[in-house]
């Protein structure tokens, strides 16, 4: 079970294993960014009153998937790990691993999501309420089949995923 907690009717709280809280906007809160948005009359969120899902593409960026919570753990666990690497989080969502992985000490993390309006929406505003510093953090939209291009010449340390490759569509 996520431990979860609403602070307000905007922003919802994420408690690791070890107490510290991570921060992501509320479903309320995203679809208030999202009408506010150049991304209002986005072809990809043309249903997004039923679900932000295109199957074999796109399983969706709009949530907290459960094994988010996890994988924070697990960085939380190895926080040695986590400091001076620069880190690449493929389908982040709300990105709260990166968020993790910036609090735990890694140089820098790149963010993927197949929607830009889940990066200019949801994963951008979780990292301004997480207090993360934003030069330490890029943002690429697309599929993955194009995030390589994005990457700069050296590789990434460490490649944050998670809920992401159980369809071999």
């Amino acid at each position: 079970t996520v431990d979860q907690s609403i602070m307000s009717d905007q922003v919802v709280t994420m408690k690791l294993a070890s107490g510290r809280e991570i921060r992501y906007l509320s479903q309320w809160a995203i679809d208030v960014k999202l009408c506010q948005s150049a991304h209002s009359n986005d072809d990809s969120l043309k249903d997004l009153e039923r679900s932000d899902l295109t199957t074999h593409v796109y399983e969706g960026g709009f949530k907290v998937w459960e094994c988010a919570r996890d994988l924070c753990d697990l960085i939380e666990g190895r926080a040695d790990d986590c400091e001076r690497k620069d880190d690449l989080q493929l389908g982040c969502g709300a990105a709260l691993p990166a968020i993790a992985a910036l609090a735990y000490g890694a140089e820098a993390v790149m963010m993927q999501d197949f929607n830009a309006p889940v990066l200019d929406c949801f994963t951008r505003e979780n990292v301004r309420l997480n207090g993360a510093e934003e030069g330490r953090c890029s943002y690429v939209a697309g599929p993955w089949k194009d995030v390589r291009a994005a990457i700069p010449e050296k590789s990434c340390d460490v490649i944050l995923s998670s809920e992401t490759i159980y369809n071999e569509g």
